[in-house]
């Protein structure tokens, strides 16, 4: 709910996010649109109803308690990228696929949520780790830059010196979980060349 209090980018946000998720439609790996209310508009108040994930994100204790199963993780990044493959096929970009906008449902199922940045692109702070490098400087979003979505640095000031690190090569340490060449795929999403990431359709492929 958003009331006359909320800040005017909030109230733009929901409204953004609205938009996305009537556009959309429904999706087994999303985040389902219940319901809007809005017979309180003109007062500023905005009711969207949601579909329940009961669990939580991929960053609450309860989802950090089962990354520890392989099974879990593969199951979930399949999902994941089910889901993108889908905003990809309807020309939605995501700009924000981070684990916290990753919620589960009761059964565990992996539903991407948090649609409101794909409409307002250009006001957002482009300093958010879970966007791809090339943003800073071309400012494009497409399907690559989701793939490359991720917050893998945590507690890292996102400073020019650290992105020039990342110019030339840093990446994350390969996870002890290196099962089935996860950590090339990793690579692969992480690539400083954008057409050289594979597509969520391919990801999908590789991770089944």
């Amino acid at each position: 709910m958003y009331t006359p209090s909320s800040p005017l980018t909030a109230i733009t946000g929901m409204v953004s996010e609205i938009e996305v998720m009537s556009h959309l439609g429904r999706h087994e790996n999303i985040v389902n649109l219940v319901g809007i209310h809005t017979k309180s508009i003109r007062k500023g108040k905005i009711y969207l109803f949601l579909e329940l994930c009961s669990l939580g994100s991929l960053t609450s204790t309860y989802a950090i308690k089962f990354q520890c199963q392989m099974r879990n993780l593969l199951l979930w990044s399949c999902e994941i990228s089910n889901a993108m493959d889908f905003l990809s096929l309807e020309k939605v970009v995501h700009a924000d696929l981070a684990t916290r906008n990753v919620l589960l449902t009761l059964d565990k199922r992996a539903k991407v949520s948090d649609f409101g940045l794909s409409r307002r692109l250009n006001e957002y702070d482009i300093n958010n780790k879970s966007i791809a490098l090339a943003i800073e400087t071309t400012r494009e979003f497409n399907e690559k830059t989701d793939v490359w979505a991720d917050l893998p640095y945590g507690g890292i000031s996102w400073t020019p010196d650290f992105s020039a690190q990342l110019v030339r090569g840093l990446r994350l340490e390969e996870p002890t979980f290196n099962e089935r060449g996860m950590y090339s795929i990793m690579l692969k999403c992480w690539n400083m060349d954008p057409s050289k990431r594979p597509t969520f359709s391919q990801l999908k492929s590789s991770l089944h």
